[in-house]
């Protein structure tokens, strides 16, 4: 992004207007993008909607939740006249 040499180079999912995902950029230029997580420091998966995500904060925010989920799923089918 800025042009500058280093070390790491992180492909962030940041759409060009040609329809591109694939920025190049420094690690400064990574945390200051938006579509890199400073907690796992690592770039975000881009999604088609144009939104960013980081696949590891996904994961745990998924296993923290996944019984909330599962009872809620079960309720859900357990209450639909197509429940068979």
């Amino acid at each position: 992004m800025c042009g500058g040499n280093c070390q790491v180079i992180n492909i962030l999912p940041l759409r060009h207007p040609d329809g591109r995902l694939n920025t190049l950029a420094c690690e400064g230029c990574a945390e200051k993008s938006g579509a890199y997580c400073l907690i796992h420091q690592r770039p975000h998966l881009g999604f088609e909607d144009g939104t960013t995500a980081c696949k590891e904060c996904i994961d745990e925010k998924v296993a923290a939740k996944t019984e909330e989920i599962f009872d809620e799923f079960c309720r859900e089918v357990n209450a639909s006249p197509n429940k068979e």
